[in-house]
């Protein structure tokens, strides 16, 4: 074969190799944004529209209420998404990709998946709230409409103790002196972080459990912000309080709106003098509950704070626990569900 034969053979078996190439990656590219137009389909355009894939785990309570000792979580497809543990275990289930686990799930083929062995009730309750109150839901972004605040999802479980609207928020970053005061993430119940890295790890979701470890680090004690008396007295109106209870600061502007004792008594406790007699003499019933929704709006330490003066040991001893147990991710406690009743001797029930 002469040499312009087979350079003429050369170029038209790159050109035919090319062209293949193209039809792949073409087909492909058609095959990635079919599924993406159905993911999107899918996903809707809030929590309440979003399909979901039920998931299977022990219930907790089951011996408790004589109630069955399996429970059925709707789980959003977004977060099944995210979770690589999950989202494998669902597929494998049905023996499918993620294609075919679209193609199933627009088609009501889906059954529920059991993944007692993987995740807990309470770890998974914890993943279903978090996502539906972040503005976006990845893989695809999408914003939350901003007045959903009342989740679809962790409302389907009742007996899990979740707080919905008196939770602040707010994602901006507050500076005093050139340095950031503490805020959670959107979503993040900071009272049971150790729930929700227990569910990010066991689901599979790494970005989430990073995120966990982050907030996780800035809440141990020797990391928090000290902000000076100086500083507290400056956020004393209703669309800006901060007030001081055992020496520790909370941001409470989220929470004066829906505070059953009304607005105006938060107002004229922040005025950078501590409150802890104040919040033991207006908060003797359900004190439990009430210190579960301080811990979610601390934001750091007094610095140089007075001696705290009045308060009954029997108070701070409850006070000091719960408080506390934020720091040490002990959620049992952060939340209040091992705190004694105060002037009581019987455990405490949920509420």
């Amino acid at each position: 074969m002469s040499s312009s034969n087979t350079k003429s053979l050369l170029a038209g078996t790159l050109c035919l190799a090319t062209l293949g190439a193209s039809i792949v990656f073409y087909a492909h590219y058609k095959k990635k944004e079919r599924i993406d137009t159905l993911l999107l389909d899918l996903l809707g355009d809030s929590p309440q529209n979003e399909a979901v894939i039920e998931i299977i785990v022990q219930n907790p309570d089951a011996d408790e209420y004589n109630i069955s000792p399996e429970e059925i979580i709707e789980v959003p497809l977004g977060l099944i998404l995210e979770c690589k543990i999950l989202k494998s275990l669902v597929e494998e289930n049905h023996a499918v990709n993620e294609e075919g686990l679209i193609d199933l799930l627009i088609n009501g083929h889906l059954h529920p998946v059991d993944a007692s062995d993987i995740i807990d009730f309470a770890s998974l309750v914890q993943l279903t709230y978090w996502h539906d109150r972040r503005q976006g839901s990845s893989p695809l972004e999408r914003v939350r409409r901003r007045e959903q605040k009342y989740g679809r999802w962790t409302a389907k479980i009742p007996r899990e103790q979740i707080i919905y609207s008196a939770v602040a928020l707010k994602s901006d970053l507050r500076n005093h002196l050139g340095a950031t005061v503490f805020r959670r993430p959107q979503g993040i119940d900071i009272c049971r972080l150790s729930t929700l890295k227990r569910g990010a790890k066991a689901s599979g979701n790494d970005n989430l459990l990073e995120l966990v470890h982050s907030v996780m680090e800035k809440l141990k004690p020797e990391n928090c912000v000290r902000i000076p008396k100086e500083e507290i007295k400056k956020h004393n109106t209703k669309e800006d309080a901060w007030i001081i209870i055992d020496q520790k600061v909370y941001d409470v502007t989220g929470f004066l709106d829906i505070h059953p004792g009304g607005d105006e008594l938060i107002v004229e406790s922040a005025n950078g003098e501590d409150q802890t007699l104040k919040f033991e003499e207006t908060h003797g019933e359900g004190l439990r509950y009430s210190l579960r929704l301080l811990n979610q709006f601390f934001i750091g330490f007094v610095e140089n704070p007075d001696a705290v003066v009045g308060p009954s040991v029997d108070f701070l001893e409850v006070l000091r626990e719960i408080t506390g147990a934020l720091h040490n991710f002990d959620d049992d406690r952060a939340t209040g569900e091992l705190q004694r009743k105060y002037g009581h001797n019987n455990e405490a029930g949920r509420t």
